[in-house]
């Protein structure tokens, strides 16, 4: 940061005045010259000229960036400049306004008083006509040569590209900063040579607006770099003092390549936590929303498979019954979409073989491809695993082939690719449909967003894939235009070994009512699900003690004669989490086999009880074959 001591002696007539408007640090011509001395009021000093109004700092604030012209009391010669707001109070950059140079001499002024900004220095040789000594003249023309050297190698050893500009010869002059980075070995070089094509009619411009009086003017360039690629040049060009040597305007310019890349990255970097942040909280709206459903789903399932249990087969109310199950579990299918966007759902870990999974789906393909739309897949020769479960890697690819095949109405083709990377493996499904604009990309992947709505379309698809891909470590990207088609890029992890086989589920008929064998506590809030989850372990033949809540469980469990045979609660319950009572219970040994119900939870704290106490898990809607399985594996029935 600039300080005092270099504004005194870098500019000779500058004033520093504090917030109180005295004189805290004068220019060194002005202090040695002129005798202007530190704690003066400035309006004892200085006259301001073309100011009605009262000198004050909100005068100064008002005139910043403005310019100005004060008069010395004690000489009368004028001084012009700006002012503005430095170190807690207000400095005056000024110059003399010298009419002609035989001013000079009555006032003592010589070539050391003055700064190279000051304007004086192209009529030194002018002094040589007025009343001043010979030696004097040698004295200026010596700090001139000092000055010029000093000038010459800012130059030569700056960082910054520094050019002369001629509008017909095109680059006149280069400083070596910018020989180097430019490659430019001969001058003068055309434009078309450095810059691009708009390089041209930019400079046109910047030169009307310096011959219309202005002091210098912003501009931004594209060149080309000494080893062929494109640089970003951004910097100011002025009107040439030394036109002759390095023609009509010299630009002053940085590369501002990296600097635009980093600035790009973080824009982006910033506009992908915003989407990230969105997604989450649209994720935790969805997990909310899902928790209920999976209450009611549980209800309406139970319901019907306790019904089913209890109807002949021969009983005509049977059908509506299974169409009541049918239709829960297309809800709970529903549900589970939710949570996999909502990432609220068990983590499902594999891996499988891109080239024969997807050529194993072929068939299934060819049944949700609209009329005149053609898939091509790669061949499956090739093998490259990913770290995906196979159901997931499913999920994925009948999501985007739908939605593709949807954006062919009138027929069209779908590209799968798959190119494989050390790392990672990307996976690419394009289509040649009707594309998409912006707006609706940058929404695409929210819940229940859809442009097939009159069609039947829910909007979770593609929410689902994001859901599943940001669990697996992966990441999708969509680049869409409209009228041309659209490609979704889906990249996971590249892993090593085998595809896990998934065994089928073992299905077991709901037992006949027995003697009792064994005693459950429960904790449900709904009360609904609570009769029913009651009624179907009855039948298993267990006595059930079932509360609604953790204050009435544990005053319950503290009256409970023995320790029960299992105990099972929600998680979410109306006054509190069921997994800090299950761990309470366990801790005391109130407890010790535990069976979790939740539709909507904390897996990692899930998890955590499962390892340390053997916990086990059953995740809502179930049905009652579930909950009979799973009882019947932990009370050994």
């Amino acid at each position: 940061m600039i300080d005092a001591a270099t504004v005194k002696h870098l500019f000779p007539f500058s004033v520093w005045v504090d917030e109180n408007l005295t004189v805290g640090t004068p220019g060194r011509t002005l202090e040695d010259l002129f005798k202007v001395q530190v704690g003066t009021p400035f309006e004892d000093a200085f006259e301001f000229l073309r100011q009605e109004s009262p000198l004050s700092p909100e005068l100064l604030n008002e005139l910043v960036d403005s310019p100005i012209q004060i008069r010395m009391r004690s000489t009368g010669v004028i001084l012009m400049g700006q002012v503005a707001p430095a170190l807690s109070g207000f400095l005056f950059l000024l110059t003399p306004r010298l009419p002609s140079v035989e001013e000079l001499s009555p006032l003592g002024l010589k070539i050391h008083h003055f700064a190279p900004h000051d304007g004086v220095m192209t009529s030194l040789f002018q002094l040589q006509q007025t009343e001043v000594t010979a030696a004097e003249a040698i004295s200026a023309a010596t700090d001139l040569v000092k000055q010029q050297s000093v000038y010459r190698q800012i130059v030569e050893q700056s960082n910054d590209l520094i050019l002369g500009l001629h509008p017909d010869l095109g680059v006149t002059f280069a400083n070596p900063a910018a020989r180097m980075l430019l490659g430019l070995e001969e001058l003068p070089t055309p434009f078309t040579d450095v810059f691009d094509e708009d390089a041209s009619s930019k400079l046109s411009s910047v030169a009307e607006r310096l011959n219309a009086g202005a002091e210098s003017a912003w501009v931004e360039l594209s060149a080309t770099g000494a080893r062929g690629g494109t640089l970003q040049l951004d910097g100011s060009i002025a009107t040439s003092a030394a036109a002759e040597h390095t023609g009509p305007l010299l630009g002053f310019f940085r590369d501002v390549t990296e600097k635009n890349i980093v600035e790009q990255e973080l824009r982006k970097s910033n506009e992908q936590l915003r989407e990230a942040q969105k997604m989450e909280a649209i994720g935790r709206f969805a997990g909310g929303i899902a928790h209920d459903f999976n209450n009611i789903l549980g209800v309406i399932s139970s319901a019907g498979d306790l019904l089913q249990a209890d109807l002949s087969q021969h009983d005509p109310r049977l059908k509506d019954v299974e169409t009541i199950i049918s239709t829960a579990e297309k809800g709970a299918a529903l549900a589970r979409q939710l949570l996999q966007f909502s990432r609220q759902r068990p983590k499902v870990e594999g891996r499988t073989d891109l080239y024969g999974h997807i050529e194993s789906m072929r068939e299934a393909f060819s049944l949700i491809l609209n009329r005149g739309v053609k898939l091509h897949t790669p061949a499956p020769e090739n093998r490259c695993w990913a770290g995906i479960a196979p159901i997931q890697l499913e999920q994925i690819l009948m999501n985007l082939v739908v939605n593709a095949s949807n954006a062919m109405p009138s027929g069209g083709s779908i590209h799968i690719t798959v190119e494989e990377q050390e790392e990672h493996v990307v996976l690419c499904v394009r289509d040649t449909g009707t594309g998409m604009p912006p707006e609706v990309v940058q929404r695409i992947f929210e819940p229940f967003y859809s442009t097939n709505q009159q069609k039947g379309g829910s909007g979770l698809g593609l929410s689902v894939v994001y859901g599943i891909l940001d669990e697996a470590g992966g990441k999708i990207e969509v680049d869409s235009v409209p009228g041309d088609g659209s490609t979704f890029r889906v990249t996971l992890p590249r892993v090593e070994g085998e595809e896990a086989s998934d065994a089928p589920e073992d299905r077991q008929a709901p037992p006949e009512t027995r003697e009792v064998v064994g005693r459950v506590v429960l904790v449900e809030d709904q009360p609904d699900l609570r009769r029913l989850i009651s009624r179907a372990l009855e039948g298993l033949g267990l006595e059930v003690v079932a509360f609604e809540g953790m204050e009435s469980a544990e005053v319950g469990i503290q009256a409970y004669e023995g320790i029960p045979d299992l105990f099972i609660t929600d998680i979410a319950l109306g006054d509190g989490n069921g997994l800090d009572l299950a761990e309470h219970l366990l801790t005391n040994g109130q407890v010790e086999r535990v069976l979790i119900t939740t539709g909507n939870a904390d897996f990692d704290r899930v998890e955590d009880l499962t390892s340390r106490h053997g916990c086990r898990v059953l995740m809502k809607p179930f049905r009652i074959r579930q909950l009979y399985q799973l009882v019947g594996e932990i009370l050994s029935l």
